[in-house]
């Protein structure tokens, strides 16, 4: 498709903009991102009059000039601008107008969340001509609602109002009590705000054609937050029906949480420029919108213990930074404990305990797969191995490992040619010590450690972390993440194939 690219309009330094294929876009950012303006330069595409209609001006020059606005359409190699000239947007060149009619829209509707309430005068109403609301209006008002009541809805072609077929020639009405023999009417005058919005916007779609583009500017503004949702799978089907691409400038937490396509728009204050994120993740957008309680992590994973968390966060980044920057989620990372214990938390926090639109993982050491694969050959496993067993089995989609045993793989690595770590060291600690000493010293003492090498390792990270805060008077944590990141940054680089098979199916 094309592309719009918008410069030193209202408060856009400048955006540029990917028009997206068909399906249901939702559309966010703070206000003064430039949803709404974003909005009116894609009805352009149909609507020679949408510049003057949403770009108001003055005849005092001082006030709402926009004569260095510049609003660019590309296509295919062409491309068409358009610039503010007296009290006109003029195309440059002339002829690249016609370059909008081949975008592919056969039309380019504006839904707002402005209503037009039909307040009418009773000489112009009367009970003559009313008939049932088209089938189309009906289901489509209960199914939004979820309610039976629109099978009642009726309709009528107001008196004075002119012919056609648009929305100002006809007003909807609503049967009641019968009185004295009289058939009762509320009309739109007594219709909720969302009622009007509702219809207003079935208006514009009950005859639109295939391939058309819909543009919906917070129409959520006096809808429940399930009405918006049922809204939101409403013109999902129809976008499917009829090949529309619909795109809805919304604040809903709601909508950006449900929501299949996201497009997050980010304005840099400092400077102007618009930040497009397309696909982007609803907590993402949410954390820059929404109050903290609203704002809930895309992922939650749980990890055996500190350090576990921290070579996982240190994974994760490089992972974004050098194998996959397109997206990136909220993650929430969280220690529990033992593998069986963080299996079994992960298992019942997600159906208890995390919102219903967070995706829950455990990130298990990989030494845990050893002793899972024990418990699956042991034929005489106890009651408490097999009931392990059989939630991993039920829930393996859940279910990931690290690709290294943490504390196993930086003794391995310290312990090879330890005097090649000292400078490295220093320079990410910014602090002066040993770490070869260290590891001699500890050799030295001849410590009693497990013969099984990954509980050995376990113990001797403890010894490691305690000398160097004796020599540097650092934090645990603070050592514990910076061993992390030192790890990370030696096995990253040379264990690409491992990174994408443990978080490509998560991320991609």
């Amino acid at each position: 498709m094309g592309k719009i690219h918008i410069k030193d309009l209202k408060s856009i330094k400048s955006l540029e903009f990917d028009i997206p294929v068909s399906g249901v876009h939702i559309l966010t950012g703070i206000n003064g991102s430039g949803k709404t303006t974003l909005l009116a330069c894609l009805q352009r595409l149909t609507d020679s009059y949408a510049f003057q209609r949403h770009f108001r001006t003055s005849s005092n020059d001082q006030f709402d000039n926009f004569r260095n606005a510049r609003i660019r359409y590309e296509r295919n190699g062409a491309h068409v601008e358009y610039a503010y000239r007296n009290t006109r947007w003029s195309p440059t060149p002339k002829s690249g107008a016609t370059l909008l009619t081949t975008m592919g829209y056969n039309n380019a509707v504006f839904i707002s969340s402005s209503v037009d309430r039909f307040y009418v005068q009773n000489d112009e109403l009367n009970t003559q001509g009313i008939l049932a609301a088209p089938q189309f209006f009906k289901d489509s008002m209960n199914e939004i609602f979820q309610t039976t009541k629109y099978s009642n809805l009726r309709r009528k072609k107001l008196d004075g109002k002119g012919r056609g077929y648009g929305r100002w020639n006809y007003g909807f009405l609503m049967p009641a009590q019968s009185m004295g023999g009289q058939n009762q009417y509320y009309t739109e005058k007594n219709f909720s705000f969302g009622e009007l919005l509702v219809l207003n916007a079935l208006f514009q779609l009950e005859n639109i054609a295939d391939n058309s583009l819909i543009l919906v500017d917070e129409i959520e503004l006096a809808l429940h937050p399930k009405v918006q949702v049922k809204l939101l799978h409403f013109l999902e089907r129809q976008a499917n029906q009829k090949n529309l691409t619909v795109i809805i400038s919304t604040h809903s937490s709601s909508l950006i949480k449900k929501a299949k396509k996201l497009i997050y728009l980010e304005r840099n204050a400092a400077n102007g420029i618009v930040k497009v994120e397309y696909n982007c993740y609803p907590a993402v957008a949410l954390q820059s919108m929404a109050i903290q309680e609203e704002v809930q992590p895309d992922l939650v994973f749980f990890v055996e213990d500190d350090y576990a968390k921290y070579i996982l966060e240190q994974l994760i980044n490089y992972y974004f930074i050098n194998l996959n920057n397109h997206r990136r989620p909220i993650i929430k990372i969280l220690p529990v404990g033992g593998w069986p214990q963080t299996l079994r938390f992960t298992i019942a926090s997600a159906n208890y305990l995390i919102p219903q639109n967070t995706r829950v993982y455990s990130f298990l050491d990989s030494d845990a797969n050893a002793d899972m694969q024990a418990i699956q050959v042991n034929a005489n496993r106890s009651l408490s191995q097999q009931e392990l067993l059989n939630l991993y089995n039920a829930n393996q989609n859940r279910i990931n490992y690290l690709p290294i045993t943490p504390e196993q793989g930086l003794v391995e690595l310290l312990n090879n040619q330890p005097h090649t770590h000292i400078q490295p060291l220093q320079d990410l600690f910014n602090e002066v010590f040993d770490i070869s000493q260290i590891i001699i010293d500890e050799q030295n003492r001849g410590l009693v450690y497990s013969a099984n090498p990954r509980q050995a390792a376990k113990m001797r990270i403890p010894y490691y972390i305690e000398q160097i805060k004796n020599l540097t008077n650092r934090e645990e944590n603070y050592i514990r993440i910076k061993l992390a990141e030192y790890y990370s940054s030696h096995y990253c680089p040379n264990n690409h194939p491992e990174l994408h098979q443990v978080f490509g199916p998560i991320f991609n």
